[in-house]
C-alpha cells in the first residue's frame, strides 16, 4: 500500500499543482492511489481534549468535496457547510492535451468571485497563474518551476506590481542526500530554510529548520509504518529537547487512501495520548 507523507509546512502558502505532460496530475500529487473520482472531505471535528493546545495546523471548517477527471485531475472543487449548503465552487477548464487554462471561482449565489488563467512555457518548465478579480482587474500572480520528474521546485507569488511576496524554492542539500527549501518573504528576503533527509525507505523524514543567519532553530522527525497508517511526528527546539509529539492514525481503503484520520498529542514523559481532532473521507472511483 502507498505510504502517506509528510509535509510540515505545507500549510503556510496554498500552492496549485497543474496538469502538464512532464508534471504530475493533481491526484498524484495529493497521492492518491487508484483511479480517484470523487473525494469528499468532512469537516474536522475537534474533540473537547484539546482545549487550550496551540495548534497551528488547522483542519478543514468546511466539507470539501473535490471531482476528479479520468486523467487525475481536478474539474470541481466545491465548499459546503454541515447543512450541504454550497458556500463556494471552484471550476478548472482544460485544453485538448489536458493542461490546465483557467479556473472560476463562484460565490455561494453563483457569481463569478474571482478567475485564475494559466499560461505554459515548456521551455523553462514553468506555469503561470494570474488572478482577476470579478471586475476582470489583474491582482497577482504565481510562478510555479517544475524539474524534470514533474515536482515542484520553485513557487512565487507577486503582488500586482510584481513585487515579491513569497517564495519557496527546492534544491538538493549540500551533502547530496537531502533537499535544501528557503522560504522567502517579501522583497526576497530570507525567511528561513529548511533541510529534510529521507531515510529507511522514506518511512523517516528529518526536517531541520535554520533561521536567516544559519542558525538552527529545531528539528522533527516524522516516522511511519510500512503502510502509511500511523505517523509519529517529533518536534525538537534547538538544543535538542523534546517539544511536542504528534501522533497521526489512518483508516485506510483498499487502495491505500485513508479514509478516517485521527490526530494526538503525545506526552513525551509518560506516553499518554490526546486527541486532538478527527477528519473523514469519503472516496469513490472510476
Amino acid at each position: 500500500m502507498k505510504k502517506a507523507s509528510v509535509w510540515p509546512m505545507a500549510c503556510l502558502l496554498a500552492v496549485t499543482v497543474f496538469a502538464q505532460s512532464n508534471q504530475k496530475t493533481d491526484a498524484q500529487q495529493a497521492e492518491f492511489a487508484g483511479p480517484v473520482k470523487v473525494v469528499k472531505t468532512l469537516k474536522t471535528t475537534r474533540s473537547a481534549e484539546s482545549m487550550g493546545i496551540k495548534d497551528n495546523f488547522a483542519g478543514y471548517t468546511n466539507d470539501v468535496t473535490t471531482i476528479y477527471n479520468r486523467a487525475g485531475n481536478k474539474t470541481e472543487e466545491v465548499v459546503s457547510n454541515a447543512g450541504g449548503d454550497v458556500l463556494s465552487r471552484k471550476v478548472f477548464n482544460h485544453d485538448s492535451s489536458g493542461k490546465l487554462v483557467s479556473a472560476v471561482n463562484y460565490d455561494a449565489r453563483g457569481a463569478v468571485d474571482g478567475k485564475y488563467v494559466y499560461t505554459h512555457d515548456p521551455v523553462k518548465n514553468e506555469v503561470v497563474e494570474s488572478y482577476y478579480n470579478p471586475q476582470g482587474e489583474y491582482l497577482s500572480k504565481i510562478v510555479s518551476s517544475y524539474n524534470d520528474k514533474g515536482e515542484l521546485v520553485r513557487y512565487s507569488y507577486y503582488e500586482t506590481k510584481g513585487i515579491l511576496v513569497n517564495e519557496i524554492s527546492t534544491k538538493p542539500s549540500a551533502d547530496g542526500i537531502g533537499v535544501e527549501t528557503t522560504w522567502l518573504k517579501t522583497h526576497g528576503e530570507v525567511w528561513f530554510r529548511t533541510v529534510t533527509v529521507e531515510r529507511d525507505n522514506g518511512k523517516a523524514v528529518e526536517t531541520i529548520t535554520y533561521e536567516p543567519d544559519g542558525t538552527l532553530s529545531s528539528k522533527s522527525i516524522a516516522r511511519s509504518n510500512d503502510d502509511g497508517a500511523e505517523t509519529r511526528v517529533t518536534k525538537y527546539d534547538a538544543n535538542g529537547a523534546i517539544k511536542s509529539i504528534d501522533l497521526i492514525t489512518r483508516t485506510l481503503d483498499s487502495h491505500g487512501n485513508w479514509v478516517l484520520m485521527n490526530r494526538f498529542k503525545e506526552d513525551p514523559k509518560d506516553g499518554s495520548k490526546r486527541l486532538i481532532d478527527t477528519t473523514s473521507r469519503t472516496i469513490t472511483y472510476y
